[in-house]
C-alpha cells in the first residue's frame, strides 16, 4: 500500500517526492484496520485517504475518537439508507482499531520508530565523539568522565 501511494501523484497519493517520514505519518493518521488475511478494505482505504487529504473531521490524536463519532453521525444523517450497510467500512468503529487489533497505523508507527532509531546511527548520539552511545553519555553525566568501570566500550 505504501509503494502504491508513493507512486500515485497528489492529491490522491503521496507522490514519489514525499519523504518517508511524512508518508508514514499520514498512514498512521489514516489508521485502517487489517482483516484476518492482513489486508485492508479498498473502501476504507479510499475514504481514509480522501478524509486525510481534505482534512474532513481530522483533529489531533487525542480528539480523533470524538471526530470519528461526529463523522459517523454526519454520514448517518446524510445517507440514512447507505449508512446501515457502509458505515463500518467508511469509518471503522473503535473496537476494530483499539487494543488487540492490528492496524496500518500501528505497523507504520513501528516503521517510524525504527527509522528514527536507524537515523541516530543505531542508537549512537552524534556528539562530536565517535562511538559515544546513549549509555556512555548517561554514565559520564552520572559518574564523571573518568569513570571507566561502567562503560560499555
Amino acid at each position: 500500500m505504501y509503494d502504491m501511494l508513493k507512486n500515485m501523484d497528489p492529491p490522491l497519493g503521496f507522490g514519489n517526492k514525499c519523504p518517508n517520514r511524512l508518508a508514514y505519518k499520514k498512514l498512521i493518521r489514516m489508521n485502517m484496520p487489517l482483516d484476518d488475511e492482513m489486508r485492508v478494505q479498498f473502501t476504507t482505504t479510499l475514504f481514509a485517504l480522501i478524509r486525510e487529504n481534505l482534512s474532513i473531521k481530522m483533529r489531533s490524536a487525542e480528539e480523533m475518537d470524538q471526530a470519528d463519532s461526529e463523522l459517523r453521525e454526519t454520514i448517518t444523517n446524510i445517507w440514512p439508507l447507505q449508512a446501515k450497510k457502509m458505515l463500518d467500512l467508511l469509518v471503522p468503529p473503535n473496537d476494530q482499531l483499539n487494543k488487540g487489533k492490528l492496524t496500518v497505523g500501528k505497523i507504520y508507527a513501528g516503521f517510524l520508530i525504527f527509522e528514527s532509531w536507524r537515523n541516530t546511527r543505531f542508537g549512537q548520539i552524534d556528539s562530536g565523539m565517535p562511538g559515544t552511545t546513549i549509555y556512555n553519555r548517561l554514565v559520564e553525566n552520572l559518574f564523571g568522565q573518568h569513570c571507566t568501570v561502567f562503560k560499555s566500550n
